[in-house]
Order: structure tokens, then sequence, then C-alpha cells
């Protein structure tokens, strides 16, 4: 089912995202360079992370009307970058006391280049927009940075300029307008030479400056399937971050990008 909320928590700590999502799909981000085959094309591994995640699953709970403002605040700057994008109805999902909100967005244009074999992109919102933005003003900038970042898949595939598969972005910015991304492949490993267009074009975005970091799930799913943030891989070096971390927990984003993404 398509999904809208917001996180009513301020943090999110990723030793418990880590433990809901579990598994270790093949990543990418940006500021990698290029692996060697044997790398890249790698099985996930069999074993998840903590025992949370054989826990039952996501389950839907109500929104607030404090939630529901935001969630009009955000749906409006949605709009005002395609007024005909259709944003379906919302629920918020959590898992061991956390929330996470998704969007999922049928704009004709983006649907008019999409392949038949992909679903329309959900967002997922893993940390509050407008509070971290500092104002309304870089809040709408930040989300038109996030709809270039949501055509640069159907774009890319409709012009056979990577394969077509389902696939996870990690869209991520932070202070002095700096931008990173992360890539996966949701069924299987993204090519290398696919990755690496993927993360040239995110990195090409142009962001606004922002007060803290923020990061947003760009998801497209196979045809027919809907998301669930709690289910997708998380990017590998976020895993390992949180390996080198423990026992203490990584707060989210600030701690993971201290150690994954420093000044």
């Amino acid at each position: 089912m398509a999904t809208r909320g917001f996180p009513t928590g301020k943090w999110i700590v990723l030793v418990g995202v880590v433990a809901i999502v579990g598994g270790c799909s093949r990543s990418a981000s940006n500021d990698h360079k290029p692996k060697p085959v044997d790398e890249v094309v790698e099985k996930p591994a069999p074993e998840t992370v903590g025992t949370a995640a054989h826990e039952p699953g996501a389950e839907r709970v109500a929104t607030s009307d404090e939630d529901r403002a935001v969630l009009a605040s955000l749906e409006a700057k949605i709009r005002e970058r395609d007024p005909s994008t259709d944003v379906v109805t919302e629920e918020t999902v959590e898992r061991y006391g956390q929330k996470l909100t998704q969007y999922r967005m049928g704009s004709p244009s983006i649907r008019a280049r999409l392949p038949v074999q992909l679903d329309v992109p959900t967002l997922i919102m893993y940390t509050p927009i407008e509070e971290r933005a500092g104002s309304s003003a870089a809040a709408t900038t930040l989300m038109d940075a996030v709809g270039k970042a949501m055509d640069v898949i159907p774009d890319l595939m409709h012009h056979g300029q990577i394969a077509i598969e389902p696939v996870a972005i990690w869209f991520a910015v932070k202070p002095g307008q700096k931008t990173r991304s992360w890539v996966s492949g949701l069924v299987q490993p993204l090519l290398i030479q696919d990755r690496d267009r993927l993360l040239r074009d995110l990195g090409a975005i142009t962001v606004p400056e922002i007060k803290q970091p923020i990061v947003i799930g760009i998801v497209f799913p196979p045809h027919g399937q809907s998301v669930n943030a709690f289910d997708l891989p998380l990017p590998r070096d976020w895993l390992i971050a949180k390996t080198q971390a423990a026992p203490k927990p990584l707060v989210f984003p600030e701690d993971l990008f201290a150690i994954v993404w420093p000044d």
C-alpha cells in the first residue's frame, strides 16, 4: 500500500534501523571509486543484523493532527513542482518504536517515461524536511532537488543509458550545500557502469543551504509491488559504520555521517 506520514520523533537511531532492515544487498555511494566486478557483484549477506530482524513486521499506526499539518505542508511543496502529481493516501508505518513517512508519487510525467517493469516511485522521509531545512523557502528548493533526483531514473532508463532494474536511492544533503547519494539494486546488484552513471547524475544536482542533514529515500519498485521502508536493504557502508561504532548506537544521520561522510 502506498503511504504518507511523518516521523514523530526528532531522532532515528541507526542501530534500530539496521536491526529492522537487516540484510546487506549491494549498494554504492557517489563518493566511492569504481570497484572491480568481483567486489560489486556479490550476494547479499545471509544473516540479518541484530535480533530485532526476526520480530514481527511493521504495522500501520494512526497519524496525529500535528503530523497531518506537517504532511499537508510537505505535500504542498511537492505539488508546487508538479501540480499534476498524485500523492497517494497516507499511511504511517512503525516498527520497534520508530516511524517512517512514505509518499507514493503518481506524476503523469514520470509514468509516461517509466518502463512498464517498474512502478511509480515512493519517497521515504528519513528525516523531517522543513525543520531541518531551516525555512520554508529552503524546504521548497530542496523538494525541487529531490524531484530532479527522482527524474534521473526514468530519464536514464528511457534513453537506454542504464539497465531497467528496481532501484533504491538514498539522497542526502548537509550544510554547505553538500549532497551525496547511495544506490542499491532491489532485485540484483547494479552493473558497475549503471551505478557510476546514477551517482554522477545525482551528484550534479544543486541543493540549497540547510541547517541540519536531511535524508530522503527514492524507491522504484517492481511493477505492482509496494514499498515498506523498513524492509529495504541499507547501504553497505552504513552497516559497516554501525558495526564499527558498536556497542554505541549511531544517532541518524549525524553520527552516521561523521563516519561515512565526514567534512
